[in-house]
């Protein structure tokens, strides 16, 4: 191993497999450091790649079953999802094999913790690095409270290890992976409750939007208790655990998934040895990702204040790479910019503020709404379950919600015109028959309230001469 480097990545996850091979390709000499045996970090074997490809069978199951598989089927439809999201994993896993980066020129080390030894001086295990520059991507930990110990409680970095299937799960926190692994569960054939202790699923989401998925959920067969906050974990009597609930009766299940958020994972780092401003959520960076020490940078679920997605890591990465390599006045995108999906079916998706969050943030905004069941695919297609949405403030989109089949793929026409005239996705000719066409017809409504306006001129233009 080099013992000077033009830069040391911590981390071997979206964000620093990004960084490292961004900086390579640049002519760097990277050192990228591991402490798992293993590359791909969180995103690749505890969350995005598993976590579509168990979606995505549970979803053939359910159509191929007409519903849920009956319990002489479920074993079966579990095992076979699972085997998918191994063979998922296994193909993406090898565009993070470590030859790959070795390849770029990237010095590889797995199984290697790192920690600051003063700020400029990295531990590598045994050995000592002084890299020109250093970046932190260490990602971020699922969140356990106290009361969730003992086998059969698990997180979302544990839940694809499963050998079976539970028959009773009880899904703890209604974000984004909460909800979407507690439907996946129920397609394969488990008894499911989720459990949210704030009033609503998807609390940071549309609600509207959200009560559309909620529906969703329910006509399939989950349990949904919101308000409803666990307090403690004990055995049943049946066998299994019995969660204590504030307010509502205890569940009793086979077994527990936790979804409860993450926190950065920044333990061991010594950080305050190396003098890096850092608190509870996270490493503080500038808008080019670099921390309170100008030669060291953070991305991705380390840091604070910026959105936990692999897409996010990866442009904070490019980012930052950019701008300890080139000095480019590029930075990382506004989270506000930055679309997001929840992979349910229906899907959600959304960029920007809600318009609640808009209304408390500017008073007065345009709320634009075209139902699916108003489009012709839709139609067509027999789903029209679901909305477009757009806010606007001043004439110009400041956010946008989907909710439907496709929304994932919908939301990004909208990332790019967040901030630009709404009459400029109001006059974009879209296909015939596509579900985009709900844009068109969202952003036409903006221009309603002129149409009288235009039928007097129209009228008055009548009567001119040919």
């Amino acid at each position: 191993m080099s013992g000077r480097p033009d830069l040391a990545v911590i981390g071997g996850g979206a964000a620093g497999l990004a960084a490292a091979s961004f900086a390579a390709r640049l002519g760097l000499s990277v050192t990228l450091l591991e402490r798992a045996p293993r590359l791909g970090g969180e995103c690749l074997h505890a969350g995005c790649v598993p976590g579509k490809a168990l979606l995505l069978a549970a979803r053939l199951a359910w159509r191929r079953h007409g519903g849920p598989p009956s319990p002489d089927e479920a074993d079966a439809a579990f095992a076979g999802a699972m085997e998918r999201v191994r063979v998922a994993v296994a193909r993406v896993a090898r565009h993070d094999d470590p030859a790959r980066f070795r390849g770029l020129g990237c010095e590889v080390r797995l199984g290697t913790p790192a920690r600051f030894r003063d700020g400029g001086t990295l531990e590598a295990g045994e050995e000592t690095l002084r890299p020109r520059r250093i970046l932190i991507a260490t990602g971020s930990h699922p969140v356990r409270p106290e009361w969730a110990q003992g086998d059969g409680v698990l997180t979302t970095d544990a839940i694809f290890r499963l050998a079976a299937r539970p028959a009773r799960l009880a899904v703890v926190g209604a974000g984004p992976a909460g909800v979407e692994l507690a439907q996946a569960f129920c397609r394969l054939g488990s008894r499911v409750t989720l459990l949210e202790a704030a009033g609503r699923i998807l609390p940071g989401e549309d609600a509207d939007a959200a009560g559309v998925v909620a529906a969703a959920l329910r006509a399939e067969g989950v349990r949904i208790r919101t308000a409803n906050r666990v307090v403690g974990l004990e055995p049943a009597a049946g066998g299994g655990h019995r969660l204590r609930c504030v307010p509502g009766p205890p569940v009793e299940v086979d077994a527990v998934l936790l979804a409860l958020g993450r926190r950065p994972a920044v333990d061991g780092l010594g950080l305050d040895v190396a003098g890096i401003v850092w608190d509870g959520a996270g490493i503080r960076v500038d808008r080019h990702m670099r921390t309170s020490r100008r030669h060291v940078y953070a991305c991705g679920d380390v840091v604070a204040g910026r959105p936990r997605l692999s897409h996010a890591a990866e442009d904070e990465a490019l980012a930052a790479v950019g701008h300890l390599a080139l000095r480019l006045p590029r930075r990382a995108t506004p989270p506000e910019s930055i679309p997001r999906v929840l992979y349910t079916d229906p899907e959600l998706a959304q960029v920007g503020p809600t318009a609640e969050a808009a209304r408390r943030r500017h008073g007065r905004v345009q709320v634009l709404e075209t139902p699916f069941a108003a489009v012709d695919r839709a139609r067509i297609e027999g789903r029209e379950a679901g909305f477009l949405r757009l806010v606007v403030w001043r004439g110009r989109l400041l956010g946008a919600t989907v909710v439907g089949e496709g929304a994932g793929e919908l939301i990004h026409e909208l990332a790019l015109a967040r901030g630009r005239a709404v009459r400029a996705l109001a006059g974009l000719v879209h296909a015939y028959p596509t579900r985009a066409q709900a844009v068109r017809r969202a952003a036409a409504a903006a221009w309603s309230e002129r149409l009288g306006l235009a039928r007097r001129l129209a009228r008055w233009m009548q009567r001119l001469p040919v």
